[in-house]
């Protein structure tokens, strides 16, 4: 079976596109929410702040990654 998105309703077609893409991102959140959490909750109290802020940088490089994978 063949799909093109360039004949059909619109609509339908953005919607049947952006769905997996949606689910991916919230899935990341999802990861990226639990990764913190962890984090807070097992690193020592003098290393909170800096782990917090690791954790962060490093959901900053993975969107751009996930960014520059999904335009290709």
């Amino acid at each position: 079976m063949e799909t093109t998105l360039t004949e059909g309703r619109p609509f339908k077609i953005i919607l049947k596109f952006m769905l997996p893409l949606l689910i991916g991102n919230i899935f990341q959140q999802f990861y990226n929410m639990v990764d913190t959490i962890i984090v807070g909750k097992f690193v020592g109290e003098g290393l909170k702040d800096e782990a917090r802020a690791t954790v962060s940088n490093g959901v900053i490089l993975s969107a751009m990654v996930i960014a520059v994978l999904t335009v290709l």
